[in-house]
This record gives structure tokens, C-alpha cells and sequence, in this order.
């Protein structure tokens, strides 16, 4: 198994993005950088970082004096979203597979408590 280790660019950017496809924040809410770096821990680069990012996606808008912004959506950016969690859910479906099998393979308890899976007879 692969482990994957994040930057913290990578997480505002997430975090931010997760909210935005989750409903937390609605279009034109504003995202202030100095919170959300209290709220993840991190320093306001990242998020700088993240938000340049988010921008060129079409997911922030950022006005020069006043600070960023949720876009408003677009047909464009629902595509996105829909297609963001597809991906989402092949991988975690994948994931899922492969620990099923993992543990069948190894004669693991697997989801029944049962102490082994039973043999064949």
C-alpha cells in the first residue's frame, strides 16, 4: 500500500473544495485566509497558494483590496464536481476491493465477528 503525504497547499485546497462541493459554503461567501489557516494549522502561504489554485479553476474568485470569494457556479464547474466524485467513489470502490479480498485471503474476521470464515465443505 502506497502511502500518500500531503502538502499544505494540498490540504487548504481540499479542505476549501470539499466545502464548496458539500454545500458549506455557499457562492460569494468569503474565505479569509487567516482563519482558515487556524483552522487546519497551517501558515497563510498555503492558503495564498490554494487559493491561486482555486481561482484558476473557477472555484474562488479573488478581488484586488478585499480578499477571495466562493465563485457563483456555472454549468461548467457542476461538471467538474460530478466528475471530481466519480473519481472519488472508483477509488474508494477500488480501495474497498482490495481490503475485501486482502482479508478473505488471509482468513481474517471480516464484517460477520465471526472468528474465521468458514471453509468449503
Amino acid at each position: 500500500m502506497q502511502l500518500t503525504v500531503r502538502s499544505n497547499k494540498e490540504a487548504v485546497y481540499d479542505w476549501i473544495l470539499e466545502c464548496v462541493i458539500h454545500g458549506e459554503l455557499s457562492p460569494n461567501d468569503p474565505l479569509v485566509i487567516g482563519e482558515i489557516s487556524r483552522n487546519l494549522v497551517v501558515s497563510p502561504i498555503p492558503g495564498r497558494e490554494a487559493f491561486q489554485q482555486l481561482q484558476a479553476e473557477g472555484f474562488v474568485v479573488i478581488r484586488p483590496y478585499t480578499g477571495a470569494v466562493v465563485a457563483d457556479y456555472q454549468p461548467s464547474m457542476i461538471i467538474k464536481i460530478y466528475s471530481f466524485l466519480e473519481v472519488a467513489e472508483l477509488i474508494s470502490g477500488r480501495m474497498a476491493c482490495a481490503w475485501c479480498v486482502l482479508f478473505m485471503l488471509t482468513n481474517r474476521p471480516f464484517l460477520t465477528g465471526a472468528t474465521q470464515i468458514p471453509k468449503e465443505s
